[in-house]
């Protein structure tokens, strides 16, 4: 019986970037609500809030481009202090890129980035005598940022693992079945031709 209810079906492209569509707006929505709420957040900061959803709305189409775009932004909103946001956008724009990026260097990159940056943070969260000055809130948030770009750089990267490992499943399968198939052909030709000496 075949499933015509799509629950069982994989989303397609064009599904998934409306999908993308619509979390984006989500996103505004919730972030552009909280950026209102703070009474000493700038009028001309919902503009950010507009241009990170707009850009990870597209991830899919252009997923590099829309990554450098909400991270300028992103670094943008947290070096002038006009979100609360940890680089949230950039880290949805940034699964979609591991998923299809192979580049070893990127991956070393990004790990020690975010290595670095938990640890950092691990620091800060012990009250370090070094942290009175140095851990303001605005460097925890980054180095919050930075921990969840990393642990979505690495979910991407399993998630593009299996994916191959399942690839090359499915493929040693179907030429283990055209060798079975064969074999079998061949077996009854042999068959044919042993009972037709006889």
């Amino acid at each position: 019986m075949q499933d015509t209810s799509g629950l069982g079906r994989p989303l397609d492209r064009r599904h998934l970037i409306a999908l993308d569509c619509l979390v984006a707006a989500v996103y505004a929505v919730l972030v552009g609500i909280s950026t209102a709420a703070d009474a000493s957040t700038p009028n001309w900061a919902w503009l950010l809030v507009v241009g990170m959803a707009a850009a990870a709305a597209v991830r899919r189409v252009w997923p590099r481009s829309a990554l450098a775009f909400v991270a300028g932004l992103s670094l943008l909103a947290v070096v002038l202090g006009v979100l609360r946001d940890p680089l949230l956008a950039a880290s949805y724009c940034l699964y979609v890129v591991a998923l299809t990026s192979g580049s070893p260097t990127t991956k070393r990159l990004l790990g020690t980035a975010g290595v670095v940056g938990a640890a950092l943070l691990f620091l800060a969260a012990l009250g370090t005598p070094a942290s009175t000055n140095l851990w303001t809130s605005e460097v925890s948030l980054a180095l919050t940022g930075v921990t969840g770009l990393f642990m979505t750089w690495m979910l991407g990267k399993v998630v593009q693992d299996r994916r191959a490992v399942a690839v090359r499943a499915a493929r040693q399968l179907a030429q283990r079945a055209v060798i079975d198939e064969r074999l079998r052909i061949a077996r009854e030709l042999h068959d044919i031709v042993g009972t037709a000496w006889a």
